[in-house]
């Protein structure tokens, strides 16, 4: 947040912040760079960089890895960087159509190689599929930042700017975080006092 703070442009120029990071649309005079001391900041530039959703992001060096026929390192979390890799050609095309006005890029991807958990096993009643490989699954990945931003997107100079929702707005609440957020078969094994581990571990107890 200091760094946020000692920027010029402040809040209005950053980009993404991540866990040990942030990206900001132009560099930041003010911060301490050093490669090697302590405690110090380090700094890398993108160009053109394409932020899909949370961990998921490119840039021109990727792009132009592909074009030249390699085997870039994406920034895809829980998605298989070669299934992505074939596809960053038509985001790019689809968020220049949701600049356009013509909505958030929605793509399905394969999973060539996914383990089923305990977790998941349980929530679909099966559990001989625990521990099973899945060598044909897919998931859809949605750039619309709804669950996190409102639902209005900012068109400025060639970025598209998703917008925090006001504090208090209409009664909104943060969503408790847990596990199985986002995972409506998961999300059928909480209860009111925990989930289905926390419970099995109270009845073994006598609780």
């Amino acid at each position: 947040m200091g760094a946020i703070a000692r920027h010029p442009k402040g809040a209005k120029d950053v980009l993404m912040v991540a866990t040990d990071g942030i990206v900001f649309r132009n560099r930041n005079p003010n911060l301490s760079i050093s490669e090697t001391t302590l405690g110090q900041w380090s700094e890398e530039s993108y160009q053109n960089l394409t932020l899909f959703m949370p961990g998921v992001y490119w840039d021109d060096t990727t792009r132009n890895r592909l074009k030249d026929g390699g085997h870039p390192t994406l920034k895809s979390r829980g998605i298989s960087g070669r299934s992505l890799a074939e596809r960053i050609g038509e985001i790019d095309d689809a968020f220049r159509d949701c600049y356009a006005g013509r909505g958030t890029p929605v793509f399905e991807l394969p999973i060539n190689f996914s383990v089923i958990s305990p977790k998941q096993a349980l929530a679909r009643n099966k559990w001989e599929l625990c521990g099973a490989v899945i060598t044909d699954g897919s998931r859809t990945i949605n750039a619309d930042p709804y669950m996190k931003r409102g639902p209005e997107l900012l068109m400025e100079h060639g970025i598209i700017r998703s917008i925090a929702y006001d504090e208090g707005f209409h009664g909104l609440e943060t969503t408790p975080y847990n596990k199985a957020f986002g995972d409506k078969e998961l999300e059928a094994l909480i209860t009111e006092d925990g989930d289905v581990d926390m419970e099995f571990a109270q009845m073994l107890k006598g609780g």
